[in-house]
């Protein structure tokens, strides 16, 4: 009679430290989402400032570039209006604007050459689908162990088995933990 009330008392005591057990597993769960969280809220953040440094650096050139291309076109456009108002007894002056002209046509065709050369200015980003896959390939965030599943190895001592007809020594005795 004793054994059963001693039997039932510790399935009771398994079954408060079981609850106790799975609340404590519960918050490590909770703590890790909230890391895991974290982790990528940061992630987020510095991908999004790169990006936004990209896309600055990105429009400071495009910026850069058309303030070019109006200088240049202002240039040409200035020239081409005191060539038109020379007139032809001023040879000396119409010599020195046409060269001018000439010099910004020079500039003028190699930034066109340059920039047609160089990609289209749209960025594009890959995005790292590692961790994506990662999850997509999981069925749970942890595994439960079962106690008849852990193993101690203790006490050095010998044995001898014998499989016919190799002879096996071994030092170690295998104690199972639980059912």
């Amino acid at each position: 009679m004793q054994q059963i009330e001693k039997l039932r008392n510790n399935g009771r005591s398994n079954i408060h430290f079981l609850h106790g057990s799975y609340n404590e597993e519960i918050q490590k769960l909770l703590e890790m989402r909230r890391k895991i969280n974290k982790l990528l809220d940061e992630l987020e953040t510095s991908t999004a400032k790169d990006m936004n440094d990209g896309l600055i650096s990105l429009q400071n050139l495009l910026e850069s570039d058309l303030k070019k291309c109006t200088r240049l076109q202002d240039e040409l456009k200035q020239l081409h209006e005191a060539i038109q108002s020379i007139t032809d007894k001023d040879t000396a002056e119409f010599f020195i604007a046409w060269q001018k002209c000439l010099n910004t046509i020079k500039q003028s065709e190699t930034f066109l050459k340059e920039k047609s050369n160089t990609a289209d200015s749209a960025s594009t980003f890959q995005f790292n689908m590692d961790i994506g896959q990662y999850l997509y390939k999981l069925t749970a965030l942890a595994m439960r162990q079962s106690p008849d599943q852990i193993f101690s190895v203790a006490n050095k001592t010998e044995y001898k088995l014998e499989i016919e007809p190799m002879v096996i020594w071994s030092r170690g005795q295998i104690n199972c933990v639980g059912v």
